[in-house]
């Protein structure tokens, strides 16, 4: 994480670098500093009529684009959110949900505000383990796997889904996918 860059910001920045562009949600009391946070970045907010609006459209967006997200508040909005959640996990659909909660400080003083704004002291790389050892990572490991499998098998038959697409696994040969 970058020294001095707020936990909201550095969130905002993954989400871009990740390739979202949209984030599905509506206000909510411990969500308003990010959403604040959100409006002046390139990511455009798009207000949905209720949370399970958001998340439904969170996982079209990612079936179509790749990464979705949906910004919701505490309780409630969590709560609403979690048929449309366990319909992108079974569905491989990549969705980041980002529910707001009061922090420690907010819970004593029983405020209304987020810890968005907050500049931790230091934190964890978020590195692969694989690049931090240089060791091969479960991906590499599972594709050597696969390949193995795939080379001692007499007559291999694969059978491909959607995920292929989704997850930008085809092969290109000569502009043809």
């Amino acid at each position: 994480m970058e020294k001095g860059i707020s936990i909201g910001d550095y969130l905002i920045k993954q989400i871009y670098d990740n390739g979202a562009r949209h984030v599905f949600g509506l206000p909510g009391d411990y969500v308003l500093g990010l959403m604040k946070s959100i409006s002046k970045s390139d990511l455009k907010i798009i207000n949905t009529c209720d949370e399970q609006g958001a998340g439904f459209a969170a996982d079209a967006y990612a079936r179509m684009r790749g990464f979705g997200v949906v910004c919701i508040t505490y309780t409630v909005g969590g709560l609403k959110i979690a048929n449309t959640t366990a319909q992108a996990f079974a569905e491989k659909s990549p969705v980041l949900v980002i529910s707001g909660a009061p922090g420690r400080k907010e819970r004593a003083k029983n405020s209304l505000l987020d810890v968005v704004s907050v500049v931790p002291q230091s934190c964890r790389s978020h590195e692969p383990k694989a690049a931090q050892t240089g060791e091969p990572g479960p991906v590499q490991e599972a594709l050597r796997e696969a390949l193995d499998m795939i080379n001692s098998a007499r007559k291999p038959a694969i059978l491909a889904g959607v995920e292929v697409q989704r997850f930008g696994l085809e092969m290109r040969q000569s502009g043809v996918t």
